[in-house]
């Protein structure tokens, strides 16, 4: 590699440290150091075999103590460093050796997920024409058949790769990541089904859980809501007959008022009638109380 700077004063170093790490470095003359301004790797999982041999590393292990794990039918070579001193270079064995001799006798293959493959060294294109069932029949008839996966490949069909021997470099990878099936034997195919099951079960159990509790707060909400407009027709009926007793009062005082000798109660027809119904010809002016008109009676009398 070449490297360059446009200003010559600056002085730039590259470095590879004894972890492995390449830094760039620019020395700072006003503070008399070296200062770091990029280096790689950035992920724990970048190294090569961060995690050995059958392990896969999670560059996003937030949630968990260790960014290693082992793949399914796997597990840690020695428990002390993988947990305790969080050296993961020992990988992963089968967690049945004898296992590993009885080819053909109910294993199987267990998916992993979105993953950056391994290192395909170990790897074989069987065929860049091959469906994914034909695949996993290729590999299930090789007893050192580790793994397969099944890949689109660009303006071509789907083709088969599979791995002979130890999985090393497998890592997680959500974005861009592929699909491979890693051979396990029947005790683990079985242990998983289990674990599986449990899950569908807790899940058909939650399910039936909010189920009820949705259930229960709509019966609760129902007659709520039920309550409510009962109450408010109650109120509204007490209401409206407070009303009508009002009006039943009033109505009796005007009643009373109206055969009182000094005074002279219209309906409205006859006031329209005298008014010519409202005519602006019978204004006479207005005032803070309204429009004051003249009507002529048919007794002859004049309303003011």
């Amino acid at each position: 590699m070449t490297y360059s700077v446009s200003d010559a004063s600056v002085i730039l170093r590259v470095m590879l440290d004894y972890s492995g790490l390449v830094k760039n470095l620019i020395w700072h003359e006003k503070d008399g150091k070296w200062n770091e301004f990029w280096s790689v790797p950035k992920s724990p999982c970048d190294p090569y075999g961060r995690c050995g041999t059958y392990g896969i590393c999670d560059p996003h292990f937030f949630g968990r103590r260790f960014e290693c794990d082992c793949l399914p039918g796997y597990e840690p070579k020695s428990s002390r460093e993988w947990n305790i001193l969080k050296d993961a270079s020992g990988g992963c064995v089968r967690k049945r050796l004898e296992s590993t001799s009885l080819c053909g006798h109910g294993d199987g293959f267990v998916k992993v997920a979105n993953v950056k493959v391994p290192d395909t060294s170990a790897a074989v294109w069987v065929s860049t024409n091959m469906s994914p069932r034909d695949c996993e029949k290729n590999c299930m008839r090789n007893c050192s058949c580790s793994a397969y996966a099944s890949i689109d490949i660009a303006g071509k069909e789907t083709g088969c790769l599979t791995w002979y021997g130890k999985l090393m470099d497998t890592v997680h990878n959500g974005e861009e990541g592929y699909d491979i099936y890693v051979c396990v034997d029947a005790v683990e195919l079985a242990e998983i089904a289990e674990k599986w099951n449990g899950f569908l079960k807790r899940k058909d159990m939650l399910a039936i859980l909010v189920i009820s509790a949705v259930s229960a707060w709509f019966v609760i909400i129902l007659f709520t809501y039920l309550w409510l407009k009962k109450k408010k027709k109650r109120v509204r009926n007490k209401w409206n007959k407070r009303w009508l007793d009002t009006i039943g009062t009033v109505e009796n005082q005007v009643e009373g008022s109206m055969s009182h000798p000094e005074i002279a109660f219209f309906n409205l027809s006859t006031i329209l009638a005298a008014t010519n119904s409202f005519s602006p010809a019978n204004k006479l002016g207005q005032g803070g109380f309204g429009v004051v008109y003249k009507g002529k009676l048919s007794m002859e009398r004049k309303l003011l």
